[in-house]
């Protein structure tokens, strides 16, 4: 998997906060739920570029597949996610 790495976020701290920030909102989670992201990679060998894995830790967990690297993730991404669908 080829990282993909902001050079004014090399650790993509920045951005993991804003993805937790947007999806939180969005859903409208309280502060007892964990909300974890993710940058894993392609689980078809042949796929060169990284997606992003949103974990939402409530009862029923909740998880999301957005098939771009964290770097290039953005709020509208995060508008288009619908519980129990992935994009």
């Amino acid at each position: 998997m080829k990282k993909h790495i902001n050079p004014k976020d090399p650790n993509n701290v920045e951005i993991t906060s804003l993805v937790k920030d947007w999806v939180t909102k969005k859903f409208e989670i309280d502060n007892h739920t964990t909300v974890e992201v993710l940058e894993i990679s392609c689980p078809d060998g042949c796929c060169p570029n990284a997606q992003t894995k949103i974990i939402i830790h409530s009862h029923p967990h909740y998880h999301f597949v957005i098939g771009k690297p964290l770097t290039y993730i953005r709020q509208w991404d995060i508008k288009l996610l619908q519980k129990n669908k992935t994009i």
